[in-house]
């Protein structure tokens, strides 16, 4: 049987990608997701994710997902700060971060991915010393 013609040549090879080890970074953005959210009580109270368990919120009013929070942009710096903290936790033989529970290295791509997001795409957050930078 003849197979199908397919012009891939050049495009970019996804099934490079081991997806298994991005779970601890989806596990954060999970997180995060919930962390940041915003919502309202019975009462018209308005409380945040990081106030109430993920199972708590099940009973409230969603007012603000922060699902895509971090995608209105984070300043490079704290993101290579909060970067370094999981970092220098995981070099010294914590595996878990205390806050969420959650891997260091989940939190560390995250990071990651959070400055390449803001260089690709939200520049003028790029605060980083002004020196002789390349591209």
């Amino acid at each position: 049987m003849e197979e199908a013609r397919r012009y891939n040549e050049g495009k970019l090879e996804w099934n490079l990608i081991d997806f298994k080890q991005l779970e601890a970074q989806v596990q954060v953005l999970m997180y995060g997701a919930h962390k940041y959210s915003v919502f309202e009580d019975a009462k018209g109270n308005i409380v945040t994710g990081a106030e109430v368990s993920p199972e708590a919120a099940k009973k409230l009013k969603l007012v603000s997902s922060g699902r895509d929070n971090w995608k209105t942009g984070l300043k490079i710096r704290a993101c290579g700060d909060s970067f370094l903290r999981h970092f220098f936790a995981y070099m010294s033989g914590e595996d878990i971060d205390p806050e969420s529970g959650l891997p260091h290295l989940g939190h560390m791509g995250c990071n990651l991915m959070f400055m390449s997001y803001v260089h690709n795409n939200i520049p003028e957050l790029d605060d980083r010393p002004k020196g002789d930078k390349t591209e």
